[in-house]
């Protein structure tokens, strides 16, 4: 289990101890934990870059996140705020994300920064997972237990794996997003590598390659967990073959094709029982997804992790990508019962189904 620390200006004594101890728990509990020095993004000017492509990678990949602000007063530091100007580009993948927001004030404003913080993540579709507030009037020492406290507390939270709750804020912004304020979509970037930070290492070049690939093929982006090469067991078919299917697919059963467009999970551990209920057709499946592999039945399976309803129609935008599942749930597409945190998991390890 991977953790992202994003650091704003941890320079000083106190905050320089307090990543300490925050890596030094999440390592006792055999966490990964990736630091990452905000202060190494460049200035925002409405594009993407390599800096911020190689944080929101890692961040796709965790399964949480901590950010540890230093606050000189009022609002959050520049840092952060250049982070967030840019997480907007990048909406997509922290979509459920659970984020513990750390702030320190030398004077004042250490609640206000939080707040800030957690409302921008929220806002964006992650998961506020509270706030610890500290400042110079309080004893060191006592700041650093209650943060050990805190950081186990949070570790404990993400094992639970608590179904992922939309927030009001969140709900507000996507029907914003629908009348007009579309997020900007990522563009291709120079092929020109360099390091992020002393902790981060830039993608390869055929990552990249599969990563830019895949989010052109989108209308939006999605979280992808591209620092592994797919390597489905099952092939998609060549073009011709897909030509037949498509066609196919206007008259037949759609379900049983998802399998075409597996690809391995990098997390082996990764086991779904998706329930499909096609409303129009009354077609009904489900697919199995464990240790890598996926596989189709007909019918209904009583153990799913999730359930998914839906209309002929709204399965061949999913299948050709013409929707993700998350915003296909967020605009009432699909009907859910059961674990929706996972949907960000299905639009994940289908490629595309169009020719």
């Amino acid at each position: 289990m991977k953790i992202v620390l994003l650091l704003a200006n941890c320079n000083t004594l106190i905050l320089k101890g307090m990543q300490s101890t925050i890596i030094d728990v999440l390592t006792e509990l055999d966490l990964d934990v990736v630091p990452i020095s905000l202060e190494n993004l460049p200035y925002f000017n409405g594009s993407t870059t390599i800096e911020m492509d190689n944080i929101m990678n890692h961040i796709a990949q965790s399964k949480g996140v901590i950010a540890l602000c230093n606050v000189h007063l009022i609002g959050i530091h520049g840092s952060m705020q250049t982070f967030f100007d840019y997480l907007r580009l990048y909406e997509q993948d922290i979509f459920g994300k659970s984020l513990l927001t750390i702030t320190y004030s030398n004077f004042w404003g250490e609640g206000d920064a939080a707040n800030l913080i957690n409302k921008g993540w929220r806002f964006l579709g992650g998961n506020d997972a509270g706030n610890v507030l500290f400042n110079s009037y309080l004893d060191p020492q006592e700041q650093l237990k209650l943060l050990e406290k805190k950081i186990e507390n949070f570790y404990r939270g993400l094992k639970q794996d608590l179904p992922y709750m939309i927030s009001s804020e969140h709900e507000l912004y996507i029907k914003y997003s629908e009348k007009g304020g579309t997020p900007v979509v990522r563009s291709s970037q120079s092929t020109n590598r360099q390091t992020v930070n002393n902790f981060t290492k830039p993608i390869s070049d055929e990552e990249r390659d599969i990563q830019e690939i895949s989010k052109l093929l989108k209308t939006q982006i999605q979280p992808e967990e591209q620092s592994f090469m797919p390597m489905g067991l099952y092939n998609k078919p060549q073009v011709s073959q897909v030509n037949t299917q498509h066609r196919a697919l206007q008259v037949s059963k759609r379900l049983p094709n998802l399998c075409h467009y597996f690809v391995a999970h990098h997390e082996r551990d990764l086991v779904l029982n998706v329930q499909y209920c096609v409303t129009d057709t009354k077609e009904k499946g489900y697919i199995t997804i464990n240790n890598g592999d996926c596989e189709y039945k007909e019918g209904v399976i009583d153990t799913f992790t999730v359930e998914i309803t839906l209309s002929d129609n709204t399965l061949s935008e999913l299948i050709n990508k013409e929707i993700t599942y998350q915003k296909a749930f967020m605009l009432g597409k699909i009907k859910v019962k059961g674990n929706f945190a996972v949907l960000p998991k299905l639009d994940q390890v289908f490629q595309t189904g169009s020719v």
